[in-house]
This record gives structure tokens, C-alpha cells and sequence, in this order.
């Protein structure tokens, strides 16, 4: 889809075709690449469950188990049980496994270094997915800006900061995650001797 979002008599600016396409299933990989430090813990955060991630992308649960069901086929999820903060039974927590780790990887990348629509004063400047925390003086998760990004590629902004800033511990923010890139080949690896212990 192509979209001139302000015409000739607001300035000329065209903005590029910009298609985002990040399906649930994008958002979920990137959402548990997010907390791909969990694995260890007693206790999970309520972010990992199928409702916790269903809220994150801003989606149905029933919607979310039918996305975890086809990544867990594909290989790139497995879950468990485990204990979930503020909870008393036991529910299902769900992770990456280290083919799923390296595929959200690479979304991740791939969605940091696209730009969207970012509505300000009345005019929509393109800006990189990666400089928006920047920009908006708090930090989100990656999983939470796609999730706010229409059709068109422009960023709701109201939608993204009428919910709280990611406070989620050990969570690392988009910044956090570009600073990261150069480390990834390191990272992959730790990784891959995590998943082989």
C-alpha cells in the first residue's frame, strides 16, 4: 500500500511505501526473544503466559494459542510449567528454543532498521523503529511499538503510551537491543552452550 500522508499542501512531504507486516507470530518471536533470560528463574513473569502475551500483542488469547501452536510445531517455542509471579497454580511459560532464538534474532534486526510514521505536531515524519524510545522519552519493547503500528505504518502513539513503559526486569529496551547487535555473534554463541548444557 502507498501512502501520501501529507499531500502538496502540507509541506509535500511523501512518505515511502511502508509496510511493516509484523504478524502475531513476528511479535511473539521478538516478545520471548525479549525475555530470553527467564529460563532460569523459580518464578516467571506473568509476560511469558499466554495471557501476559496476548496483552503485550495486543491480540485474543485464543488467538495467541493458536500463534504459539504453530511456532512450537515449527520448532521455534517450547513451554512448560512453571510458577508465575502473584500466582498460585502452576500455568504454562513459554521460550524460545535456540532455532527460535536465532530467527528472532534476525526479525529483530530486520525491524530495528525500518523506519515508520511518527504522527508529531500535526505532520508524520519517518523515523527508525530504534530511535523511537528516544523520541518518545520512555522506553517500550520492541514486541509493544509493532503491536502499535497500523496497516499504513504509522505509529499510534496514544495507543503505545496509554499503557505503562516496559518495567518488566532484565528486559532490555530497544536501545539496549541495537547497542546489542555487534555483540550477537558472542551472544549466539553463549547461547548455543546454554542450550547444549
Amino acid at each position: 500500500m502507498w501512502n501520501n500522508l501529507l499531500g502538496p499542501s502540507n509541506g509535500g512531504l511523501v512518505l515511502e511505501r511502508m509496510k511493516i507486516g509484523a504478524t502475531a507470530t513476528v511479535r511473539a518471536l521478538v516478545h520471548l526473544l525479549s525475555h530470553i533470560r527467564e529460563g532460569r528463574r523459580a518464578e516467571y513473569p506473568q509476560d511469558i503466559t499466554q495471557v501476559g502475551i496476548a496483552e503485550v500483542l495486543r491480540t485474543r488469547r485464543s488467538h495467541v494459542s493458536i500463534t504459539l501452536s504453530s511456532l512450537k510445531k515449527k520448532g521455534y517455542v517450547e513451554n512448560r510449567l512453571g510458577r508465575v509471579e502473584n500466582e498460585r497454580r502452576r500455568r504454562k511459560v513459554y521460550f524460545l528454543t535456540f532455532k527460535g532464538y536465532l530467527r528472532a534474532m534476525e526479525l529483530r534486526d530486520h525491524y530495528l532498521r525500518k523506519r515508520i510514521g511518527f504522527p508529531q505536531n500535526g505532520h508524520v515524519k519517518k523515523v527508525w523503529i530504534g530511535d523511537l524510545n528516544g523520541l518518545l522519552g520512555k522506553e517500550y519493547s520492541l514486541a509493544e511499538v509493532l503491536s502499535c503500528v497500523d496497516n499504513s505504518g504509522i505509529l499510534d502513539i496514544g495507543s503505545l503510551t496509554g499503557r505503562s513503559a516496559t518495567s518488566v526486569e532484565g528486559e532490555p529496551s530497544m536501545e539496549h537491543e541495537r547497542d546489542r547487535l555487534k555483540k550477537d555473534s558472542r551472544a549466539a554463541i553463549s547461547l548455543y552452550l546454554l542450550f547444549e548444557a
